[in-house]
């Protein structure tokens, strides 16, 4: 019977290390398919960044060159008035003009409502 006994805890031993050996195999094979698609990612995505880069590049130097343009229409259209010029033109032209609407001599503005309206009328709206 200890012969037996023997035996069989060493094909136990054995059955687990084989399976030790397969699970770790089987979760080799998986890590490595998974680096792959890691791999192939990062690449995709390395890919379309460097094309980004490159794309934000060319926009910078057209950004620069329409501001350059704009700077030479800005000198050639000659000089512009100043802020306190302007504001000056416009204070003029404000004052030229005839008032829009005038408070009454008390300083009241007229509150009464508007003729034809009823106050229990439009609550019963």
């Amino acid at each position: 019977m200890t012969e037996l006994s023997y035996l069989l805890a060493a094909g136990l031993a054995v059955a687990l290390v084989l399976q030790g050996v397969l699970l770790r195999r089987g979760h080799r094979r998986k890590l490595a398919r998974q680096q792959v698609v890691l791999q192939r990612t990062q690449h995709a995505l390395n890919s379309k960044l460097e094309k980004t880069k490159a794309q934000i590049g060319q926009l910078q130097g057209e950004l620069s060159a329409a501001r350059s343009q704009l700077k030479r229409v800005a000198k050639a259209s000659g000089p512009t008035p100043s802020t306190d010029e302007t504001r000056r033109s416009l204070e003029r032209e404000l004052d030229a003009a005839a008032p829009r609407r005038t408070l009454p001599v008390d300083g009241f503005a007229d509150t009464q409502p508007a003729p034809g309206t009823q106050f229990g009328s439009l609550l019963l709206q």
